[in-house]
């Protein structure tokens, strides 16, 4: 036996996994539910988001923005890194990004100043935990110029005024253009309610002329 086994072992045993919603422990370690919580989860099919009047794109999510994933969602504003971790686990096995194709990864990014206070970006955590299932690149193509107040409580009409042109491609992903031309683009958020964040996000990477954008979130407001 590896020192790493009995390290893991040892962890295991003294700290074994529990279901982040119910509490119970996990029969399991790679499940992120137990049985119970995990069929409470609402499967949602796919979305068309329609960006402009020639342009729409496939949201795909795990499901409904109910527990037990709105506790996933919830808990980035506690710190808890892992939950987000978990929501790229259950996304890629719950979703069908598996059987689709793409050639990067884009994370949406936070401002400088909050992710500062929160110390990760969840979106960009799932992002990864995909990235090692599909074995595609990360790509940090956006950033945002502006920071913007939280969404939660606004109108769809004040969301959509809010994040309005807050994103744009960075500078050196601009300077190769060329690079993503006629590819596929799988863009990452932790939620979507009313789209407004994602569709300002499409807009954006549209100047790189991909040849397809696809989305995909942990759940999604219906």
């Amino acid at each position: 036996m590896t020192l790493t086994q009995i390290i893991k072992d040892f962890f295991q045993y003294f700290y074994p996994p529990y279901c982040p919603y119910c509490r119970m422990f996990l029969a399991d370690e790679h499940d992120v539910f137990c049985k119970k919580c995990f069929d409470m989860i609402q499967p949602v099919a796919s979305y068309p988001l329609k960006i402009t009047a020639t342009c729409e794109v496939s949201v795909f999510s795990i499901g409904a923005y109910r527990e037990p994933l709105k506790q996933l969602v919830l808990a980035k504003h506690q710190r808890n890194q892992r939950s987000a971790q978990d929501l790229g686990h259950l996304l890629w096995h719950c979703s069908d990004i598996k059987n689709m194709s793409f050639d990067y990864i884009v994370p949406l990014p936070l401002h400088w100043s909050r992710y500062a206070h929160r110390w990760y970006n969840q979106a960009e955590e799932i992002a990864h935990v995909l990235s090692s299932y599909s074995g595609k690149p990360v790509e940090h193509m956006l950033r945002r110029n502006k920071k913007t107040i939280f969404q939660t409580g606004l109108s769809r009409e004040e969301r959509k005024a809010n994040v309005e042109n807050v994103f744009e491609c960075r500078d050196s992903v601009l300077k190769n253009k060329e690079k993503y031309k006629n590819t596929s683009i799988l863009l990452i958020d932790d939620v979507l309610t009313t789209g407004a964040t994602i569709t300002a996000a499409v807009k954006a990477l549209r100047v790189l002329h991909a040849g397809n954008i696809i989305v995909a979130v942990g759940c999604r407001v219906i």
